[in-house]
C-alpha cells in the first residue's frame, strides 16, 4: 500500500512540475494534450486503484484538466470564441460531490465522460462556404494521444499489462488519426518521422511512458 501510495505521488508531483516548461509555438495544443494526460491519469487511476474523490491526488487530476480547459477556452479566437468549453469545466467542477457515493466505475466512467465531452467540443473546423462542422482534427487528435499516454502511465504504475496494452495502442492509433487529419485538413500536427523518432511503440515501462511527454509537448 505505501509503495502504491509513493508511486502515486511520483505521478501527481511530476506532472505539475513538468507543467512549468517553456512555451512552445502551439501553446494551445500543448495545454489539449496537458489536459488529456491528466484525464487519461485521473480516470485509470480511479478505475484501478478505486481511489476516493476526495484522495489528493484527484484534486489534483481535476485541477490541473480544469486549468489546462480554462487557458484552452480563453484563447479561442473567431470562429471558435463561441464553442462551448464550460461545460466541460462545469463537469469536472462537480465530481467530488457529484460522485462521492459512487463506486469506482461509475466514477471512472464520469472522468472518461469529461474526456469525452471535451474531445466533441475539440472537434470541429470551418470553412466559409458551410460555416463551423464536427470533425476530427489536429486538436482532437492531440488530446487523444495525451489521454492514452496518461492511461499507459497509470496502468504502468499499477503493473497492469492490459491497461498499459489498451493506453498504448490507444496512443498511437491518435497518432496516426492526427496525421491523416493533417494530410486532409492542412491542420498542425507535425511530420510523421518526428513522431516515429520518439519510438512509442517500444515504451512499456513508467518511465519510458513518462519520458515521452516532453517531447511530445515539443512536437506540439
Amino acid at each position: 500500500m505505501r509503495k502504491r501510495n509513493k508511486i502515486l505521488a511520483a505521478i501527481v508531483v511530476w506532472l505539475l512540475a513538468a507543467s512549468s516548461f517553456i512555451v512552445r509555438a502551439n501553446e494551445t495544443q500543448r495545454l489539449i494534450l496537458d489536459a488529456g494526460i491528466n484525464l487519461g491519469l485521473w480516470a485509470t487511476q480511479v478505475e484501478l486503484f478505486n481511489t476516493p474523490a476526495s484522495d489528493p491526488s484527484q484534486i489534483s487530476y481535476a485541477n490541473n484538466a480544469f486549468n489546462a480547459v480554462t487557458m484552452v477556452r480563453d484563447r479561442l479566437r473567431p470562429p471558435f470564441q463561441d464553442i462551448d468549453l464550460q461545460s466541460v469545466m462545469d463537469q469536472i467542477t462537480r465530481y467530488p460531490n457529484y460522485t462521492a457515493r459512487w463506486n469506482a466505475q461509475q466514477r471512472a466512467n464520469y472522468v472518461q465522460n469529461i474526456y469525452a465531452l471535451f474531445k466533441s467540443r475539440l472537434s470541429v473546423l470551418y470553412l466559409s462556404t458551410r460555416g463551423i462542422y464536427a470533425s476530427p482534427n489536429c486538436d482532437s487528435a492531440f488530446l487523444t494521444v495525451g489521454y492514452f499516454l496518461g492511461r499507459a502511465q497509470m496502468g504502468a504504475a499499477a503493473g497492469d499489462q492490459h491497461v498499459v496494452s489498451n493506453g498504448r495502442s490507444g496512443m498511437l492509433q491518435a497518432i496516426r488519426s492526427g496525421l491523416q487529419a493533417s494530410e486532409n485538413t492542412g491542420c498542425g500536427f507535425n511530420l510523421e518521422n518526428v513522431w516515429k523518432s520518439l519510438d512509442a511503440d517500444r515504451a512499456r515501462t513508467l518511465e519510458e511512458y513518462q519520458r515521452l511527454t516532453d517531447p511530445m509537448r515539443r512536437i506540439a
